[in-house]
């Protein structure tokens, strides 16, 4: 995992990722953080993944959260924008559509952080 962290900047380890030595990294990260949620997984376990920097447990929580601050970032800095890669492959305009267009199936909390946006 220090492998893929070292050469990828991020533990957003996806599903379908196998390591060039043939290891299912993906699918183990994914087991840890399934078994993490129910309670099974070791302690042990917990502390050595909770030792790298980037480890998060829930990543796609932890990423709405990163994009979310960004906006919102910039959004007090300058008015326009939607045109702005926020990170690799996520557009300002694009992510707020998207988080519109499903605001009813988003949690209470998120939506009332969008609404803020908004209100900016």
């Amino acid at each position: 995992m220090e492998i893929y962290q070292n050469k990828n900047k991020h533990l957003y380890v996806s599903q379908k990722y196998i390591s060039p030595t043939g290891h299912k990294l993906g699918i183990w990260v994914n087991k840890c953080r399934m078994e993490y949620r129910s309670g099974k997984l070791s302690h042990e376990r917990i502390l050595d993944l909770e030792a790298f920097d980037d480890w998060v447990w829930e990543p796609l929580t932890y990423k709405w959260k990163e994009i979310y601050s960004k906006i919102s970032e910039l959004r007090s800095l300058q008015k326009n924008t939607l045109d702005l890669e926020i990170i690799p492959g996520v557009f300002v305009g694009t992510w707020l559509k998207l988080q519109r267009v499903n605001l009813e199936k988003l949690p209470e909390g998120k939506q009332k952080l969008l609404a803020k946006l908004s209100d900016e």
